[in-house]
């Protein structure tokens, strides 16, 4: 167990739950792949905006056709889209 949660108190449930955190390698790696993709991701029509998670590469997609057009996986990343409709920046 990580040092992180070591010092945390005992829950009064019927079993603790203590996950690890994401593992750093892991989370460089998925923002490494955004990185070097963000740009044609973005190009596709209907991605509003490019973000990454521990786990994966998140596409923020005006509509849920834009799934035809949009990677499953990149360099064997998931990526997870996230509809939000149309995005204006102020």
């Amino acid at each position: 167990m990580s040092d992180f949660f070591r010092n945390l108190p005992d829950e009064d449930a019927g079993v603790t739950y203590r996950p690890e955190p994401p593992s750093s390698q892991a989370a460089s790696k998925v923002e490494a792949v955004r990185r070097r993709h963000e740009s044609e991701l973005l190009a596709i029509e209907g991605v509003e905006g490019v973000a990454s998670r521990s786990d994966a590469v998140v596409l923020y997609v005006r509509d849920e056709a834009v799934a035809l057009r949009a990677p499953r996986a990149i360099e064997g990343v998931p990526v997870e889209l996230v509809v939000t409709g149309s995005v204006t920046a102020y």
